[in-house]
């Protein structure tokens, strides 16, 4: 009788869990609708007596929580599931419907995707946007070509956000941009339909990964229905959308041992994103006893590379250089680098050498840990599949917490690889990111300065305290098992 109930038991007890996690994505669409209907409304605007600032913060926050509970729903419930389960189907709908939702909506505080459409049609005019900043177009100071654009803009050029300074965005990111000016020029909706074709093609790169290393299915869900995503990258509509296919189809041919095409897709992803070429040294792990394997796999990625950065180097790096602004001075809602770099000026102020930047030092000091982490890490052999994606993972999120530059979008260059391997206090920052956004209303009070360095740390003191924790309880594991955590275990929640 009991081995006649239990396939009923076990069909409820799936049926339930499909309940359930359609009760929690049914919150998070919901939460994109609030967003939706925010996004419409005065920023200066309160709405019942609560600045809209702090509603879209709270939005975010609660529906970062809500994920959060689904993540772990999923981990702990889903290690059995590995086809297409009603969970996985209706978590897909979710994910579609958040971001159908976002379509419509008003970019929330951020402006950036102004440059995207100006640089479309840049492109599209046959003009290097590399070449002239908009602020020396306005001015007059720009082939006439850009001057007729300018005026035909609707008033585009005067929105782009550091007109002093020429594009930062790499060569596959504007061809990016001039996708979308293909389909309607200076057109918000057309962008936004092009990051919608990025976030598909991820979607389906990241199922096959799945399949390949044996893992559920269901966890594809981590990537897609995770809000934080959805609001900067359908919102906001930020080009970060662009690397992510890119990145996941590097792992895949890794993963299928097709190195030399692997070459290939790292090179696009850091023809969109500089850092991947921090990946390589993964990408050749497999190679290293036989260097005339390696040779055409590097070789590829150096011409691709090159080729790419001509139109770039044609201009030559001067001050007004995005590329050249952002490596110097860059720096916005940082933890870890802000504590480094505060060191480094103090260091320099004892020692009297008050004449060098300690910033620059601080940058430089920080590119070197990450640059000898991304070759030191593949000192080992690759001993089965998923280290790959767990060396992918572990570069982009010591690149993340370490950078300058921590905005919430550039969380979007770990969300894959933590779909693949699952991590609580990463994936914590889906919830904590959102208080970025309060630095824009202690700037109306003049109090931004002294907030962001106190944000910066509610956001990432949380999770650099439970990364801490949780390695320290693996060291202590490793003397009683004679062996490290093994590569398959989940991790902590």
């Amino acid at each position: 009788m009991a081995a006649d109930r239990s396939p009923i038991l076990s069909h409820l007890t799936s049926r339930t869990a499909a309940i359930t996690r359609g009760l929690y994505g049914l919150g998070l669409a919901v939460s994109s609708l609030l967003l939706l209907l925010l996004s419409h409304h005065p920023v200066t605007v309160k709405i019942i007596g609560i600045h809209p600032i702090l509603w879209l913060v709270g939005i975010a926050m609660l529906a970062g929580a809500l994920y959060l509970v689904l993540c772990r729903n999923i981990i702990l419930g889903s290690l059995n599931e590995h086809g297409v389960s009603g969970s996985f189907t209706c978590l897909l709908l979710v994910g579609l419907v958040m971001r159908l939702l976002m379509l419509p909506s008003t970019p929330m505080l951020e402006n950036d995707y102004f440059r995207y459409l100006w640089d479309g049609a840049v492109t599209a005019a046959a003009e290097n946007p590399y070449a002239h900043a908009p602020q020396s177009i306005a001015e007059g100071n720009a082939p006439d070509s850009l001057k007729k654009l300018a005026n035909t803009s609707g008033g585009l050029l005067d929105r782009v956000s550091y007109p002093t300074l020429k594009s930062i965005y790499p060569p596959v990111a504007q061809i990016s941009f001039l996708l979308a000016n293909w389909l309607e020029p200076f057109s918000l909706m057309a962008w936004r339909t092009v990051i919608f074709g990025f976030d598909l093609v991820s979607l389906g790169l990241l199922i096959a990964v799945m399949r390949h290393l044996g893992r559920p299915m269901l966890w594809s869900a981590i990537y897609w229905c995770n809000p934080l995503l959805v609001k900067e990258f359908f919102n906001s509509a930020h080009m970060d959308a662009g690397l992510v296919p890119f990145l996941l189809a590097t792992l895949l041919l890794v993963l299928k041992s097709r190195l030399t095409w692997a070459g290939v897709t790292l090179a696009l992803a850091s023809g969109c994103k500089v850092w991947p070429v921090l990946l390589l040294p993964t990408l050749v792990r497999p190679l290293i006893r036989n260097w005339r394997q390696a040779l055409p796999t590097l070789l590829v990625f150096a011409a691709i590379t090159g080729l790419l950065a001509t139109p770039l180097l044609w201009t030559g790096f001067t001050q007004d250089s995005g590329f050249v602004a952002y490596s110097q001075s860059w720096q916005r809602n940082d933890a870890l680098f802000g504590l480094v770099a505060w060191f480094s000026d103090t260091a320099l102020e004892a020692l009297a050498l008050t004449s060098l930047d300690g910033g620059r030092i601080a940058r430089f000091a920080v590119a070197l840990v990450i640059a000898f982490a991304a070759v030191g890490i593949n000192l080992k052999d690759i001993r089965e599949p998923v280290d790959v994606a767990r060396r992918f993972l572990f570069i982009a999120a010591l690149l993340f917490l370490l950078s300058p530059t921590q905005y919430p979008w550039y969380y979007s260059w770990i969300l894959p690889f933590l779909a693949i391997l699952p991590s609580m206090p990463l994936l914590l920052l889906t919830a904590l990111l959102p208080l970025y956004y309060l630095r824009f209303y202690f700037e109306v009070f003049d109090f931004a300065a002294t907030a962001e360095t106190l944000l910066a740390w509610l956001q990432f003191g949380p999770v650099l305290a439970l990364l801490a924790w949780q390695w320290m309880k693996d060291r202590q594991r490793e003397p009683l098992s004679g062996h490290p955590t093994p590569h398959g275990k989940l991790p902590e929640t």
